[in-house]
């Protein structure tokens, strides 16, 4: 009875989120924005004592009358503030809204290359799984798995649809990933694609079990060797190389999770 609990009301979150979703894509999608002057500034302010700068931008079309415009926060990939954060703040100016890109790394940070982004993501890692232990402390792990799972592929087919409905252009390479589409996939994708979703179902979902057993800062120490991880399994299947600057920064967040775990234990 539990499970069957725990899962309905999964479920009806599952719906209420995609329902939102759905209906952003298409409006997002389907509006053309009529840009009048566009008005963008850098913005300096700090978080903690991290330096950072953001960029704002407006339309002044939609301001006449000392008009008040609705704000919307843009939160960059994992790349950092690029000019692809900075344009999607752009189009919501062009619709309307008063549009403000964070710097989520300070000082303008930004990469092209995954694995550094990795390491540079690697303190919002945790987040998600942080949030799961404190808001679905009731739930099970099975449950919170096929919750996830089940959310991965209704936005993806959601993604699917307006990609074929709305084509986008599609960068080269790597980058056009998200942007491409549908494809006819090849052998090797899909076996590639079933190793991936094997080893998915099994990490998640002990990691989601790690979560809810144990404290997060103890987990998220050791939930940092994805990163490490990661660059082997480049290496062995598709020989890629890391770069200085991503080994730095794997070296650094192994730093830290080793102090962390000795300070915690020390507190003992």
């Amino acid at each position: 009875m539990k499970f069957s609990t725990s899962f309905t009301s999964t479920s009806r979150l599952i719906t209420a989120v995609t329902s939102l979703l759905l209906g952003a894509a298409f409006f997002a999608v389907s509006a053309t924005p009529a840009m009048g002057k566009l008005v963008s500034k850098n913005v300096s302010y700090q978080d903690g004592g991290t330096k950072c700068t953001g960029y704002f931008a407006y339309d002044d079309s939609f301001t006449a009358g000392g008009r008040k415009l609705a704000g919307v926060l843009v939160a960059p990939e994992w790349w950092g503030l690029n000019d692809y954060a900075r344009g999607r703040a752009n189009r919501l100016a062009g619709l309307g809204y008063a549009a403000f890109a964070l710097d989520i790394y300070g000082d303008g940070k930004n990469t092209t290359d995954p694995k550094e982004a990795g390491a540079l993501a690697g303190a919002f890692y945790a987040m998600a799984n942080i949030a799961t232990r404190e808001w679905c402390a009731g739930e099970s792990a099975e449950t919170l798995l096929g919750g996830f799972f089940a959310a991965v592929g209704i936005f993806g087919a959601i993604g699917l649809v307006v990609l074929t409905l709305w084509p986008q252009p599609v960068p080269e390479g790597v980058a056009g990933f998200v942007l491409r589409g549908p494809v006819w996939p090849s052998g090797a994708f899909l076996f590639w694609t079933f190793v991936q979703a094997a080893g998915s179902l099994l990490g998640v979902g002990l990691v989601i079990r790690a979560y809810q057993l144990a404290e997060a800062s103890r987990v998220a120490v050791f939930e940092y060797v994805i990163l490490p991880a990661s660059a082997f399994w480049g290496w062995v299947i598709w020989q890629e190389h890391l770069s200085l600057t991503a080994a730095l920064g794997m070296v650094l967040i192994a730093t830290a999770g080793v102090m962390i775990a000795m300070r915690a234990r020390g507190g003992r």
